[in-house]
């Protein structure tokens, strides 16, 4: 009870203090509201004691022309300007065109007074607290006075002003007063001002003349005109925006729902633009990045003088590439290209073209194709291959090229439809094999990929959930821009500079924006030494010589350069990227509507000859740039990581998997190299590649899934290369050799006997051995450089015929074994000269110069020789003598003579010896066994 006394008395309290505040409050507030009344009475007398008009109104839309230069500020590309306009009464317009701006921009327009106050409210507070972008409460009378009278900028000052003369406006003028002065004096886009220029431009037509389906695409317009211009590069969105008003104008019964449907289906014919305008795409991309900044009236109207960072000449360099090459593409089912150049180290657009002609019609020549999503095909795996490279794999790392089935039913193939088994990151992705790239996105971790190719400039990659391994075969969508942009991220080595297009825009009274006056600041995003790396792969042009050739449209002879390509199923987008360290450029071929090229119109052979032309016309004159190497790589435990698998030598018996020493004298097997071939997952743990080796390596997802595809693929290879010496045999397991076959009492002693000389002139010769057994022999084999000349049986007299031509001069050796019955080998061997001169070489030593003295820093150091002889030279050695040490060492030997001049012989001796004196000389040997020694020289190393 006392607790229930307390709180009423509280309560009571509560209410007196209440009653007592408000009582003191109220008055307060009273007059602070009469004098915010009278400050905003005075603020609305003030704004609008000069409100205009309607003709005045109409007279103020229109200005002074922008002007769109190339980069040097002198080539004028465009002028937006010279607009076109016929004021319109409200009854000569379409009441369509009226319903469907107003279910677009005011469905409320003849029930407020000029603003929308719900409208404010969403704007105001919704936005703010939802964190989302919400509809504000802009009405057609504020829309009015912003684009009649107002500047465009964004403050409060001038959104209080506009509602203020939004008010008054409705106070002077009726609705269809408002109504008529805004369908007249809103832009449409394309230099349209007011509805009836807008008819006419875009369908030929008057503005009382129009279809629903017409209408509401003019009323689709005003929101962002250079965006939604059905000359432009977004008309899906246009068409988009149009089905939302007439779904509109539905809801709100302007017309049925049938009428609607109707109009969505129709097909839309536009009037052929006639604009006096050079690099189109580039011009309108500009045009759109400058109505985001300033709005669409100050770009229209305001003046502005614009510096962009086209360049001229590479611009008709690409214009022409493209155009030039339009019936080769035709040819292979490509109707359209699109193409790209941006300098890495500012990130300058230097050259874009949307499509290979702006005015074509047939192939949606207006649509910038350079901004739009499309699939990028394999042209994203070096992004992949970076991220690995991030994490501690190498370009050397292994992977096994091998059909795999990562899990419901997803089984890659590559683009040849072959398996290449063991192959390193550097080849898997310099030829683009799609099982390798599909286990390093795996190894990466998809969201991981995402993450870095956002950070290099890819920002529509945000969805990694949905792309799953696929994205590594394009599984997400970029624009062609954003990834030339990226790729010149390596260029850059990991510093990113976004791409950009105004380097300065002015009016008449200031400068706006400039970007001239200082180098712009980049952003590391991505390792330098990891960017080196990546670019050491893809400027490899040996690396993917095995699918691409060594002369191929990726590489620039002597000029080095990056560059990958990327094909999209069914051949739909043709890709090829590619950089210097001063010019990226990317090339995408295809057709607008998605439909698939013609067979085999992969990226290397319709993209990659465009971006091959281009580049060559780019940098032709320019002086040949080099990248930085990649620093040398760590060692690690894990030898997968650098290229190394276990291997070991012997002869291989397949029929009984017995693996003999090279060196054990059995007759069974044969030479072979086995090699240990398990997935990289049996060695590394992926999500730390370079520390402790997995404990139990079974227990990651794709384990097994690997193991499984590696173990199908070893036994395909090994029944199919069981007789190929030259290619190794891959195990699971491997053999521990071994030569298990008795004392060396029991191999059978084999003795050449005749001839008893090492030197031969007459042919045939007779060789007779001597064989000294405990077993029975089986039979007696005659081999002379490789090749069997005889095969003699247990018994009876074992001699075999020499013969040879009369003028050969030179060796021969012979290798004569006895092979018993229980396999066991002992053999004999002799080296033959051949009809020997009587002469021995000459030889003279050039390079090192006698008493030559020689820095460590002059190494490597080229040794060069001059060696003759009658019979040939055999081989040079090249050695040397340390002072005070003893021995002697071999710089090299050397059998090829270089293209300099005849008969020199030269050899690099890599690494300084270290400081001291040394006796510099050559050895030459001639074919029949004579040797001759150079002069010494002496050479001092400080």
């Amino acid at each position: 009870m006392a607790t229930r006394r307390y709180k009423r008395q509280s309560s009571w309290l509560h209410q007196l203090r209440s009653t007592t505040l408000n009582r003191r409050i109220i008055p307060r507030l009273l007059a602070v509201a009469g004098a915010g009344f009278l400050v905003m009475a005075g603020t609305v007398l003030w704004w609008s004691r000069d409100l205009p008009d309607p003709q005045q109104i109409q007279e103020t839309g229109i200005g002074e022309s922008t002007k769109i230069y190339d980069s040097t500020g002198t080539h004028l590309l465009y002028e937006i300007g010279e607009a076109r306009r016929t004021y319109t009464s409200i009854g000569e317009i379409s009441p369509l065109i009226t319903q469907a701006t107003l279910a677009a921009e005011d469905d409320q327009f003849y029930a407020h007074h000029g603003l929308d106050f719900g409208g404010i409210l969403r704007g105001v507070i919704l936005k703010p607290l939802s964190g989302r972008r919400v509809q504000g409460g802009s009405t057609i009378t504020q829309q009015l006075i912003k684009n009649s009278i107002l500047t465009p900028e964004r403050t409060i000052r001038r959104k209080a002003k506009e509602a203020v003369l939004a008010l008054e406006l409705e106070q002077r003028f009726g609705k269809d007063e408002i109504l008529e002065m805004y369908l007249n004096a809103i832009p449409y886009g394309s230099r349209a001002y007011g509805v009836e220029a807008a008819a006419q431009i875009f369908f030929g037509t008057s503005a009382k003349n129009v279809s629903l389906a017409q209408a509401t695409i003019l009323a689709a317009l005003p929101q962002a005109p250079s965006y939604y211009s059905p000359y432009g590069s977004h008309f899906e969105d246009l068409k988009f925006r149009q089905e939302h008003i007439l779904n509109r104008m539905a809801d709100l019964n302007m017309v049925s729902k049938e009428e609607a449907e109707a109009a969505k289906s129709e097909t839309l014919t536009f009037s052929p633009p006639h604009e006096n305008i050079e690099a189109p795409h580039f011009v309108f991309y500009v045009k759109e990045l400058l109505e985001e900044e300033y709005g669409e009236r100050v770009v229209e109207q305001g003046g502005l003088r614009v510096i962009t960072t086209l360049d001229a000449r590479l611009q008709s360099v690409a214009e022409d590439t493209l155009k030039n090459a339009q019936e080769r593409l035709v040819s292979q089912g490509a109707s359209n290209s699109s193409l790209v150049a941006i300098h890495p180290v500012t990130g300058n657009i230097l050259a874009m073209v949307g499509s290979i002609d702006y005015f074509n019609e047939d192939i949606d020549g207006n649509v910038n194709v350079s901004i739009r999503h499309r699939s990028p095909g394999s042209s994203i795996k070096p992004f992949i291959y970076a991220a690995a490279f991030e994490k501690g794999f190498a370009p050397e790392t292994i992977l096994v090229d091998a059909e795999t089935d990562f899990g419901q039913g997803y089984i890659p193939k590559n683009y040849d439809l072959a398996e290449h088994g063991p192959v390193t990151m550097r080849s898997a992705l310099a030829n683009s094999y799609n099982i390798p790239a599909v286990k390093a996105l795996y190894l990466v971790g998809v969201r991981t990929a995402t993450d870095l190719a956002q950070r290099m400039g890819m920002t529509s990659l945000s969805d990694p959930d949905r792309y799953g391994l696929s994205l590594v075969l394009g599984g997400g969508e970029v624009r062609l821009v954003d990834i030339t942009s990226a790729y010149g991220v390596f260029a850059a080595e990991g510093t990113r500079y976004p791409a950009r297009a105004v380097l300065k825009v002015e009016d008449a009274k200031e400068v706006l924006f400039d970007a001239t006056a200082e180098q712009p600041q980049g952003t590391q995003v991505l390792d330098p030494q990891v960017a080196r790396l990546t670019t050491d792969v893809l400027s490899d042009n040996n690396a993917r010589a095995a699918v691409f050739g060594t002369r191929s449209f990726l590489q620039l002879g002597s000029r080095p350069v990056g560059a990958k390509t990327g094909t999209t199923q069914d051949s739909r987008d043709g890709w090829t990227i590619g950089f210097t360290p001063s010019l990226a450029a990317g090339v995408w071929v295809g057709n607008n509507d998605n439909s698939p090229m013609g067979k085999g119109a992969a990226g290397s052979n319709t993209a990659a000859f465009l971006w091959n032309t281009f580049m060559k016309g780019a940098l032709d004159g320019t002086p040949i740039e080099q990248f930085t190497k990649p620093a040398p790589l760590p060692d690690t435990a894990h030898g997968i990581l650098r290229g190394q698998i276990r291997e070991v030598k012997g002869k291989w018996v397949s029929e009984t998997n017995t693996l003999y020493t090279n060196e054990c004298p059995v007759a069974q097997g044969q030479p072979r190299t086995l090699k240990e071939l398990h997935s990289i997952l049996f060695y590394v743990r992926r999500t730390n590649p370079l520390g402790d080796p997995p404990a139990r390596a079974e227990a990651d997802p794709q384990f097994n899934n690997w193991e499984a595809g590696i173990a199908q693929w070893r036994d395909k290879h090994n029944e199919k290369n069981k007789d190929v010496a030259e290619e190794p045999l891959y195990f699971g397991s491997l053999p521990e050799p071994s030569c298990n076959v008795g004392s060396e009492e029991e191999l059978p002693k084999v003795k050449i006997i005749e001839p008893n000389t090492t030197v031969l002139r007459d042919s045939p010769t007779q060789v007779t051995v001597e064989i000294d057994s405990p077993h029975r022999l089986r039979e007696v084999r005659f081999v002379l450089d490789g090749q069997e000349i005889a095969r003699k049986g247990p018994d009876g007299t074992h001699s075999a015929t020499i013969t040879f031509d009369k003028n050969f001069s030179g060796r021969k050796t012979l290798i004569v074994m006895a092979i018993t019955e229980n396999n066991f080998i002992g053999q004999a061997h002799r080296t033959f000269i051949i009809n020997p001169d009587d002469s021995s070489p000459t030889i003279t030593i050039h390079t090192p110069q006698n008493n030559l003295t020689l820095a460590e820093t002059n190494f490597p150091y080229t040794v060069k020789v001059t060696a003759k002889d009658s019979s040939g030279v055999d081989f040079v050695d090249m050695l040397y003598i340390k002072e005070g040490q003893p021995g002697t060492k071999r710089i090299a030997r050397t059998n090829t003579q270089a293209p300099t001049a005849p008969d020199r012989y030269e050899a690099v001796w890599q690494d300084s010896p270290g400081l001291g004196t040394y006796t510099v000389y050559a050895v030459a040997y001639d074919k029949t066994g004579n040797f001759t020694e150079s002069e010494r020289h002496t050479v001092t190393i400080k």
